[in-house]
This record gives structure tokens, sequence and C-alpha cells, in this order.
């Protein structure tokens, strides 16, 4: 049941959309700047009004900001798919190594319901 539970987060995590993700951004961004130059270009030139510069830079502007947080989204998931993965590793290699009970052992439940009992009841009387 635990391979079950591992295989369908490692498919999930194979499913690797950031890197499409984060190219098609950063070629958002590309064309976003250039445009934005090429608005200064034009307004230097003066074939447009300040107005409609400011106008116009400040739309681009604001594009410029959202495809850029956007990016920043981007790879902080592919930093937690990293973490996730590495992890994933460890738990599999733990899981190999260790001693798996092949039965219920009402006593090991027990003892590990009792510790956590007693630790939630120490935690109480600190924050007390």
């Amino acid at each position: 049941m635990l391979d079950n539970v591992l295989y369908n987060i490692e498919e999930a995590l194979q499913k690797d959309e950031n890197k499409e993700k984060s190219a098609r951004i950063q070629r958002k961004l590309y064309k976003l700047e250039k445009q934005r130059k090429k608005l200064t270009d034009i307004f230097i030139d003066d074939k447009i009004t300040k107005e409609a510069y400011d106008e116009k830079y400040n739309e681009l502007s604001f594009k410029i900001d959202r495809a850029k947080k956007e990016k920043s989204v981007i790879v902080d998931n592919f930093l937690i798919q990293k973490n996730i993965k590495e992890g994933m590793e460890e738990i599999r290699l733990k899981l190999k190594s260790a001693n798996v009970l092949d039965t219920f052992d009402r006593i090991v439940f027990e003892s590990i319901a009792d510790v956590k009992g007693r630790y939630k009841n120490l935690e109480q009387n600190m924050v007390s």
C-alpha cells in the first residue's frame, strides 16, 4: 500500500510542467520588455504624446511585474518539487533497509499513542 502511495506521488511529480511554463513566461517577458523599449523609442522620436506614452508604459510595466511574479512562483514550485523528490528517495531507501511489520502490532500502536499523548500533555503544560 505504501508503495502505491509513493508511486502515485512520484508519478505526479514526473508531470513537471514548470520548465515549459518558465520558458513560456521568459518569452513573454522578453516580448514585453522589447515592446516597452520600442515604446520609449517612439516617444523619443516624438511620434506619440507624453500622456499616451505614460499610459502604455504603465500598462507594459504592470504586465512585466505580473510576469516576473508568476515566474517567481514557478521557480518556488520547482524547488518544492525537487525537495519532495529528494524526500521520496530518502523514504524509499529507509523503507528498503527497515524491518517492516507484516501484521498489526497492538503493543507498538499503543506505545506510539501513549508517547503522543504524553507529548501533547507536556506541550499543554508548557503553554500554561
